[in-house]
C-alpha cells in the first residue's frame, strides 16, 4: 500500500482502467461545501491524460448496489473531516464485495487512514499536465512521477471557464490539524502533530490569480486549520499583499492563533473581512473538558480586541448542549457574548462525531444535525430546554444589536459585499 508522509511524488497509472470518481452523500445539507471545481477539476486531468473516468454523485444507500453493477478497478471518493467515520465503513464494505479493487481518495481530510490505498493531496491534482509517466512492467500499473525540474516552478492550469456570475468560492491551503479539540473527529485528533500537508504557496496565488480573472472577489479558506503552521501563513499572506490581488477573504481562527498584533495586521493588509472563531463556551470548566487549552477566553478577549483595531469582523461559533451544560452556563455565555460584542454569532447544537471521545462515552444519534432543532441533549437540561435557549440566544443577540444601534455595522457589510452573507456564514 502506498502512503505519503508530507508529500506524494508517485501516483499510479490508471489508463485502461474503469474508474470512477464518487462523491457519496450522506445527508442533503444545504451547508456542506466543497472545494473548488472538486470532482470535475479531476476528470478533466485524468481524461487530458488519455484517462477515462465515470462521476457519481449520490446518496450512500445507493453507492452499494451501483458499485455492484458496474464493478470498476479504481475508486476516487471525495471525502472530508466531518464524514470520514462513514466514508471508512462505505470502503470497507466497497473492498468486501470487489476484490481487488483499488480506492484512492482526494479531498479535505487527515491523511493517515489504512483503509485507504492511496491519497491525492491537492499540489498533484494540480500537476497532472506536468507529470512523467514511467511504465515499470506490463502486469503493473505504472508510476505517475513528477519532473523534479518543474516541482517548484508549477502553475494551476484551470480547465475550464465559469460562464455563470461568481463572486465567491472556497479555496484550501492545506489539510490536517494540529488541535485536539474532544468532540471533534478521532481521524484528526489522534494523527501526529506533524501530519498535515500545505500547498506550495505558488499554487496557491495562481489560483487566487486564476479565480479572480473569472469574476471572484470574495474568498473563504475552508482549512480545517487556516493558521496551523504561523511560519506558511505570513508568508502567504504576505505574498497576496505582494501580488496586491486585492480580493477579500474570510476563514475559521483559534483564538489563541491570532493575539499576535503584527499578524493582525498582516491579515487585514492581505484583504482578511471576518474570522470565524471558535468559542464554544464561556465555562471554563468545560472549556478543559473539551480541551480548548489553558485562558482561553483571556485570548479570546484579546484576540476580538486586535480584529476591532484593525477593522476585521469576527463571527463567534458556539455550542449549545455540551456533556454536562448547565443552564447557568448559558446565560454566562451569553453574557460573555454581550461584552465582546461579534459582529455575528453562529450557535450549534452539540452532535459527537462516531469516533470522538464523546461519541463513544454518550453513543451517536445519525439523525441529529449540528442545526437543526435538538432531539437529544448531552448536557444537564433536556432537549426541549435547550431548544428554547437556541432561540432565546439569538433573540438577545439581536437585540442587543438594536439596542447598541449596531445595525449599521451590518449595513456597511452589505454595501461592502453584496450577496456574500449567506456564504460566509456557511461552515
Amino acid at each position: 500500500m502506498i502512503q505519503n508522509k508530507i508529500d506524494i511524488n508517485q501516483m499510479r497509472n490508471m489508463k485502461n482502467k474503469k474508474i470512477l470518481l464518487l462523491r457519496a452523500n450522506f445527508k442533503i445539507q444545504r451547508r456542506n461545501v466543497c472545494p473548488p471545481f472538486g470532482l470535475d477539476f479531476f476528470s478533466f486531468c485524468l481524461k487530458k491524460q488519455d484517462i477515462e473516468n465515470d462521476i457519481c454523485d449520490m446518496m450512500i444507500d445507493d453507492v452499494d448496489t451501483f458499485m455492484y453493477q458496474k464493478r470498476y478497478d479504481i475508486v476516487i471518493i471525495e471525502c472530508f473531516s466531518f464524514d470520514m467515520v462513514k466514508v471508512l465503513n462505505l470502503i470497507n464494505r466497497i473492498k468486501q464485495d470487489n476484490d481487488g479493487m483499488k480506492i484512492f481518495s482526494t479531498g479535505n481530510f487527515n491523511p493517515e487512514l489504512e483503509e485507504i490505498d492511496h491519497i491525492f493531496s491537492f499540489d498533484e491534482i494540480s500537476l497532472f499536465k506536468k507529470l512523467e509517466v514511467e511504465s515499470d512492467s506490463e502486469d503493473m500499473l505504472g508510476i505517475w512521477r513528477l519532473n523534479k525540474s518543474l516541482e517548484k516552478k508549477y502553475t494551476i492550469l484551470y480547465p475550464v471557464k465559469i460562464y455563470e456570475e461568481v463572486d465567491w468560492r472556497i479555496v484550501i491551503t492545506g489539510i490536517g490539524c494540529t488541535n485536539r479539540c474532544y468532540f471533534c473527529s478521532g481521524n484528526i485528533r489522534n494523527a501526529p502533530r506533524e501530519r498535515f500537508r500545505a500547498r506550495e504557496i505558488d499554487t496557491v496565488i495562481e489560483e487566487l490569480k486564476e479565480l479572480k480573472k473569472q469574476g471572484v472577489d470574495h474568498i473563504t479558506f475552508n482549512d480545517d486549520n487556516l493558521f496551523k503552521d504561523r511560519e506558511y501563513s505570513k508568508k502567504l499572506f504576505k505574498r497576496i499583499v505582494y501580488e496586491n490581488l486585492k480580493i477579500k477573504w474570510n476563514g475559521h481562527a483559534r483564538a489563541d492563533q491570532i493575539c499576535d498584533e503584527r499578524f493582525v495586521r498582516l491579515l487585514k493588509k492581505s484583504g482578511c473581512v471576518l474570522l470565524r472563531i471558535g468559542m464554544e463556551t464561556a465555562d471554563e470548566k468545560l472549556l478543559k473538558r473539551i480541551n480548548k487549552g489553558e485562558d482561553y477566553l483571556k485570548k479570546l478577549k484579546k484576540a476580538t480586541r486586535l480584529l476591532k483595531q484593525n477593522n476585521i469582523d469576527y463571527l463567534l461559533l458556539i455550542i449549545l448542549g455540551l456533556p454536562d451544560d448547565k443552564i447557568k452556563n448559558i446565560f454566562k455565555t451569553m453574557a460573555f457574548v454581550m461584552k465582546v460584542n461579534p459582529f455575528l454569532i453562529q450557535l450549534h447544537n452539540f452532535v459527537p462525531y462516531e469516533d470522538s471521545e464523546f461519541g463513544k462515552e454518550f453513543g451517536v444519534d445519525n439523525d441529529s444535525y449540528h442545526y437543526q432543532a435538538s432531539e437529544r441533549s448531552y448536557a444537564k437540561y433536556g432537549a426541549k430546554t435547550q431548544n428554547i435557549l437556541f432561540v432565546l440566544f439569538y433573540f438577545l443577540f439581536i437585540v442587543l444589536k438594536l439596542f447598541t444601534l449596531d445595525v449599521f455595522r451590518y449595513i456597511r457589510f452589505f454595501y461592502h459585499n453584496p450577496k456574500k452573507l449567506k456564504h460566509i456564514l456557511r461552515p
